[in-house]
């Protein structure tokens, strides 16, 4: 080889090496630019994030303690003789469950409980106020009607019976009345406690506090209590009495008192239709208010299989009103379990006082005779922390709603934030992905929560959550937690890198993470499922 070639190859080599030379600063460079870049500022100082979690867990607290806070019953004698007593209410429950089960059609239900209800009206008539007068109507009733529900059908009874007693004023000729309804009949095989007995012994009691002196309650309008004897049967009374009953024509609205459970709150879940005015006078009035809009979406939606005499007075009848029900310990509805020793004495107190104090309050209002302008329109309701209620109307709810969404809206495109100068500017493509991101978390939660199910159908413990609700923590909430979680996690870890190696890579590596977490979460659920089950005979895994 001439010295000439020798001296080409050696700059060629010199020039390749200079080249390599050259990338591996500039890799080199890029690394370190890379890895010295800013991290991203966090929009809330970490003191103020802990402070939120602290005053938010604080509030659920709270919240939790005065959802089952009950007050104190009256159970003495020597009290306020117009006051509701809890005392005197449970000793008719008590009575008419002792009654046994009182389906229709049974000896129990058409002879023994019209014959007490009868004698307990006779005495509290007896020593009533000389000022009140107290009439007692024993319907037997017969008629049909279309119902679309559960299905659509057509209801044939005969000979129902509905015990019917009206409240006024003594010399009086009253044309308007409140109506106050609760059915003492049961389902097969189960003794009704709370479903309804004692919703008529709350009514009893109310009628003897209303009555007694030294100050008998009076007004301008009547009050008429109906105990209706066929209400499982299909709301077949509650029809009888509303379309052939003489006092039906005078009622202008209405009370209905239910139950899907034992024991807690009594929720008012429908008011209506239209007469907003009632559901403003329930939150003025009652001293325990506890209502939920919401709560009447979903009933109204048809999602629960379920409903009231509501429907038969506001259909047939036209007459618009409020309905209230238990439904803590739902587990107990419509079994051998709902008995008088599941409803604690707080209960009754609160419904009762809840009760007389409507009903006190609607027969003395004008609007009873004439809401005016009140027929119309809707509102939204709720209560807070059982303190107070707010209601107003749905108009007013359309604008809100409508000003949060023009203010998310606004607040993408522009990209206001609070610290618009630290924090990049959100894209037509971070809203989607945030919004995909979002659903794909429901999703995951969702999914999980299905395993949870059939995992629990696969064990023999379906639905145990319903009569455990602690339960609903470790075997429904923190893996629904955990899979929304997971969502978010792997969108960060792929957001910013795009290579479908990396995108696979994370997957697997979130897909490995959650089914252990799930699994390590799933095993510790069964386990507090044994221990609150202790006859169950499935084997747990160990921890």
């Amino acid at each position: 080889m001439s010295a000439r070639q020798r001296a080409v190859l050696t700059n060629a080599g010199s020039g390749r090496r200079v080249q390599k030379t050259s990338d591996d600063s500039q890799n080199k460079s890029s690394v370190a630019r890379s890895s010295t870049r800013a991290p991203t500022p966090s929009i809330l100082p970490n003191h103020l994030v802990i402070l939120f979690l602290v005053s938010l867990a604080a509030l659920a607290g709270l919240a939790l303690r005065l959802h089952w806070s009950l007050p104190q019953p009256i159970q003495t004698a020597d009290g306020n003789p117009n006051a509701f007593n809890s005392r005197d209410a449970r000793r008719h429950l008590e009575d008419i469950v002792g009654l046994g089960t009182r389906h229709v059609g049974s000896e129990a239900n058409e002879v023994h409980a019209v014959a007490l209800l009868r004698k307990k009206v006779e005495e509290i008539r007896r020593l009533a106020s000389r000022q009140v007068e107290i009439e007692l109507s024993v319907q037997q009733v017969s008629g049909s009607f279309g119902l679309d529900f559960p299905d659509s059908m057509t209801q044939l009874y005969r000979n129902v019976t509905n015990v019917a007693v009206r409240f006024s004023k003594r010399g009086s000729s009253p044309r308007h009345a409140v109506l106050v309804n609760a059915h003492y009949d049961s389902a097969v095989g189960s003794p009704a406690a709370s479903d309804d007995a004692v919703s008529c012994g709350t009514m009893l009691e109310i009628l003897r506090a209303l009555a007694s002196d030294p100050q008998p309650f009076l007004a301008d309008h009547s009050i008429v209590f109906l105990f209706n004897g066929a209400e499982e049967t299909v709301l077949q009374a509650s029809h009888g009495f509303i379309t052939q009953h003489p006092w039906a024509n005078e009622v202008r609205v209405f009370l209905n008192l239910e139950a899907a459970g034992a024991g807690g709150k009594e929720i008012v879940f429908q008011t209506g239709p239209g007469h907003p005015w009632l559901a403003r006078m329930y939150a003025s009035v009652v001293p325990h208010p506890f209502a939920s809009v919401i709560a009447q979406e979903v009933f109204q939606s048809g999602a629960i299989p379920s409903d009231t005499d509501f429907r038969i007075f506001r259909d047939f009848g036209g007459v618009p009103g409020i309905d209230m029900a238990y439904f803590v310990n739902g587990y107990v509805y419509h079994t051998a379990y709902d008995t008088a020793d599941r409803i604690p004495d707080g209960s009754i107190q609160r419904a009762g006082e809840n009760v007389m104090s409507m009903v006190k309050a609607l027969a003395l209002s004008p609007l009873l005779e004439d809401p005016g302008a009140d027929r119309h329109g809707k509102v939204v309701f709720f209560d807070v922390f059982g303190l107070f209620s707010v209601v107003y109307p749905e108009r007013l709810a359309v604008i809100f709603n409508s000003l949060v969404l023009v203010g998310c809206a606004v607040s993408l495109c522009s990209g206001i934030s609070l610290k618009p100068q630290q924090l990049e500017k959100p894209s037509l493509g971070m809203v989607v992905k945030a919004v995909l991101v979002t659903l794909g978390s429901w999703l995951a939660a969702l999914a999980v929560n299905v395993a949870t199910s059939l995992l629990l159908d696969w064990t023999g413990h379906s639905m145990t959550w319903f009569s455990h609700p602690s339960l609903l923590l470790p075997l429904y909430i923190i893996p629904a937690l955990l899979g929304m979680a997971e969502v978010h996690s792997f969108w960060l870890k792929t957001v910013y890198t795009p290579s479908l190696n990396h995108i696979v890579a994370n997957v697997v590596s979130v897909v490995q993470i959650c089914t252990g977490k799930l699994w390590k979460y799933s095993k510790f659920s069964l386990h507090l499922l044994s221990l609150s089950l202790p006859d169950a005979n499935t084997q747990i895994p160990s921890l």
